[in-house]
């Protein structure tokens, strides 16, 4: 909260000017970060609670594949530090990216092959992603990259939910030649 609210989109201060301006900026927003980063936080844990209770439930081996790639997704949104590391824009949004891994796996069964290859989708972008992120130093391009995937797998697997920003493979696609 203190991070996002005197130093926001990790800003830099050089001087005392700089100081006092973030100083000031910072404690108007203060009371409201705390506030969106906590109730952002409890909802996204509370969704994951209900995924791990799928995610732990007996499920028939052809399952496996999908749930194996819930669980990677879910080791990408939620782990120790997620709440600091994750950006304050986004992080709104863990709560619905999880609860879209949710419908997911209940749309399982009966729809494998369409899981299938919406999954392929996503995991081609995801896999660029990964391969990009070991050869760079955070850039910003990069991270909003990743966001628009878990943007994509919620138009993919659970579009009822809606996407915050528009997206599609297309647009992914296009961002990724823009990163190149």
């Amino acid at each position: 909260v203190l991070l996002a609210a005197f130093l926001p989109n990790d800003a830099h201060v050089r001087d005392a000017e700089g100081f006092e301006r973030s100083l000031h900026t910072g404690k108007k927003m203060l009371v409201q970060l705390a506030a969106t980063i906590g109730r952002s936080s409890f909802e996204a844990l509370r969704a994951y609670h209900e995924l791990n209770r799928l995610l732990k439930a007996p499920m028939s081996p052809q399952l496996l594949p999908a749930i194996a790639a819930v669980r990677e997704q879910v080791e990408q949104l939620i782990y120790p530090g997620f709440i600091s590391r994750s950006p304050t824009k986004w992080l709104p949004h863990v709560e619905r990216y999880l609860r879209a891994a949710v419908q997911r796996l209940e749309k399982l069964p009966g729809n494998l092959e369409r899981d299938a290859s919406r999954a392929a989708v996503a995991g081609r972008f995801w896999h660029a992603y990964e391969q990009a992120r070991a050869g760079s130093a955070g850039d910003e391009r990069l991270t909003e990259f990743r966001w628009m995937i878990e943007e994509l797998r919620v138009s993919l697997f659970a579009q009822e939910l809606g996407t915050s920003v528009k997206v599609s493979p297309e647009r992914l696609d296009r961002l990724w030649k823009q990163l190149k």
